[in-house]
Formats: C-alpha cells, sequence, structure tokens
C-alpha cells in the first residue's frame, strides 16, 4: 500500500496558526476559493445558482494560486480529465473546499471523524468494514459520496495527504484551549426569557469579539417594525416540544442562541439545527471553541438552498441518522404564534410573557398528549 511520509506533506500550507476564525478555512484567497468554486461546479446550477465555466486561461490561473497547496493540487490532477470542469463525484467535497466555511464544519472535531480520518489516511479498506462504512456515511458524508463510487475499497491515494492537511486544519482551533478565554459577568435570569425546564447555570461571560462588528460571511435580512420588538426566539427538542422562548431585543443575532447555550445548558447539544447556522458556528466557535467543540450545526431542510456560499457540512440531507427529523418545527410553531401577534404586540411584559407561556405550554401539552 502506498504511504506518504512526513516530508512529503504540504508545510505551511492553509490557515494554520490565525486566532480569527474567519482565517480557518482551508483557503483563504476570495479569488482561488471563486475558481475552484467553479471548476467544482462546471457550469452547473447547485442550490439555485448557477456559475460560469471556466476558460482555459482562469483554470491555468487556477493551477498557479494553487501551487501554495500541494497537497490539493496533487488530488486535482489526479482527477482532472483535461476538460474544464471535475467529474461530478468530487463536486460535493470540492465545492466544501472551496466555500468560507471552516475545515471543522465538515470534517467534524470528534474522536469518529478522528479515528475514521487516521483509517482512510493510512489507506485502510473501509468499505470492506461494514461498521465503519455506515459511520462514514453518518459523519463524513463529503467523502463517502466519493468512496462510494470508487473501484476500490480504499481512498485515492493521491487524496490521502489533503486529507491529512484537513484533519489537522479541522483540530487546529481547539487546541492548547484554556477554559479562562472569557470573563465571567453576574449570573442573573432574564425576566424576558421563559425556559422552565432549563434553568440558569452559568453566566454567559464577556469575550473580546463582542466588540466586533464584522460582517458574517452568509447573513440574514430583516423586516423591522419602527417601534415594536423584533419577536421571540423559539427553541425546541427533536419531538417538536418547545423548551422556551426568549423575547429579542434587536433583530435576531446568532447572539441570541449562543447566549441560551451557554446561560442554560451544563453541556452543549450535540446537534443544533438552525436556519443560520453556519453565522451560529462562526460565533460559538469564535468566543468558547472548548464549549462547542463537538456541536455539529446545521441548516435546517427549508433554507438549505439559501446557503449557496456554504460547506456541504451544513447540510441536514447529507446525515441519513437524521432523516427522521423534521427541520421545520420552529418554522411550523413560528407561524402558529403569528395568530397571536395582534394581540401580544400591545400587550405589557408581564402580560405578554403570561400570554405567550399559556399558548406553548398548550402547544406542548397537545403535542405530549397526540
Amino acid at each position: 500500500m502506498w504511504t506518504f511520509k512526513n516530508s512529503e506533506l504540504p508545510k505551511d500550507s492553509g490557515p494554520k496558526g490565525k486566532s480569527n476564525f474567519n482565517d480557518r478555512i482551508f483557503l483563504p484567497d476570495v479569488r482561488t476559493r471563486h475558481l475552484l468554486h467553479r471548476y467544482a461546479v462546471g457550469g452547473e446550477v447547485v442550490r439555485g445558482k448557477k456559475a460560469k465555466i471556466l476558460s482555459n486561461p482562469e483554470k491555468q490561473e487556477l493551477f498557479h494560486l494553487l501551487k501554495e497547496f500541494p497537497s490539493l493540487v496533487l488530488f486535482l490532477k489526479s482527477v482532472d480529465d483535461g476538460s474544464l470542469r471535475l467529474p461530478p463525484k468530487f463536486r460535493t467535497f470540492v465545492t466544501s473546499l472551496s466555500s468560507s466555511s471552516p475545515v471543522c464544519a465538515y470534517i467534524h472535531p470528534n474522536e469518529t471523524v478522528y479515528s475514521l480520518m487516521k483509517d482512510l489516511i493510512s489507506g485502510y479498506k473501509i468499505k470492506e468494514d461494514l461498521t465503519k462504512w455506515q459511520l462514514l456515511h453518518q459523519h463524513i458524508p463529503i467523502i463517502y459520496e466519493i468512496m462510494e463510487q470508487c473501484s476500490t475499497s480504499h481512498i485515492p491515494e493521491e487524496m490521502m495527504p489533503l486529507l491529512h492537511e484537513l484533519l489537522e486544519i479541522s483540530l487546529y482551533p481547539f487546541e492548547n484551549l484554556s477554559k479562562d478565554n472569557y470573563a465571567d459577568t453576574q449570573m442573573q435570569e432574564n425576566e424576558m426569557s421563559f425556559f422552565p425546564s432549563l434553568r440558569t447555570c452559568r453566566a454567559r461571560g464577556i469575550y473580546s469579539l463582542d466588540s466586533s462588528r464584522s460582517k458574517p460571511a452568509c447573513g440574514k435580512r430583516y423586516k423591522g417594525h419602527p417601534s415594536l420588538l423584533p419577536g421571540v426566539f423559539t427553541l425546541f427538542c427533536p419531538h417538536g416540544v418547545c423548551y422556551g422562548f426568549q423575547v429579542m431585543q434587536s433583530n435576531e443575532s446568532p447572539d441570541v442562541p449562543f447566549t441560551i447555550f451557554k446561560t442554560r445548558f451544563k453541556k452543549a447539544p450535540k446537534i443544533v439545527i438552525y436556519d443560520n447556522a453556519c453565522a451560529l458556528h462562526s460565533y460559538c466557535i469564535s468566543r468558547d471553541p472548548l464549549f462547542f467543540k463537538d456541536t455539529i450545526f446545521l441548516v435546517d431542510r427549508l433554507h438549505w438552498d439559501n446557503h449557496s456560499g456554504c460547506s456541504y457540512g451544513y447540510c441536514l440531507d447529507l446525515y441519513p441518522q437524521l432523516n427522521y427529523l423534521n427541520s421545520q418545527t420552529n418554522e411550523q410553531a413560528n407561524a402558529g404564534l403569528k395568530r397571536i401577534k395582534d394581540q401580544l404586540s400591545y400587550m405589557t411584559a408581564d402580560n405578554f410573557m403570561k400570554h405567550c407561556s399559556l399558548y406553548l405550554w398548550n402547544k406542548n401539552n397537545k403535542k405530549i398528549n397526540s
């Protein structure tokens, strides 16, 4: 079996050593990512967006820009058939590399993924091991798609150095972390929150990035009301039962769910499904990567096509073990809340909390007893 030596691995390739979350992507340069995305998509419509196919000069420019990423060049040249587009089976994987999403969004930094990646890098015949083959499908679907169409039982040899580098970058944000990376504030209950089964267990903390106003790579647009508050942020379990809600003081931002998770969860959720999961992932890992290390962030099915520039690591439909989930539970509940919006809008804060709590309690009761 072919193996690679340490001397053959790319050195100082990629964004390792950077402290900013946005620098933990595989390809820092926007132009390089854009050309690679077009090379992978090949003029096809992907998530409702069509990218223009590369010209010959642009393809030459792409490989010139990638000279600092020898592991990627080695892989691309091994699958390049001389045309201006990659074979379709590599599209999901390569578009993830070309996205502005961090590597840890699609190569999740947990023990199962680490073990699978080590097996792939070593040339293990993973197709012949049913248990690991199923785990690969569930935990690293973007690689599973390639392996599924391979004639061999192991990953292509030219891909191994690239996987080695991706594994290193995915783990980097979580290395040498300490729990004192933020300043504690006094723990307080928010009067405009209602989470009866999730009492406050710690303070949110104050982080250096809280004062930053950097624009997220993938954002949401809101139509705000000139005088009324934006609404409520609800949190649901996989069975569709509402844990509670938080009245938002300003337009919805990743800080709302981040604060709920940090202050009310003793351990971060294993999976978070949210229409703006990419921005939430960035927000969480930039502030407390240790707490959210094992959390997988996914975009719900309804909004996935809107995330044309995000990694496929956020795509809920790629994870077969989650096919049973109704990812629109929150949207459906919010549609129900709109029916009482006119009554709630002009109530005092105390009456608002009582009426909204009663409404959601009644919905929960019907759900549990149905």
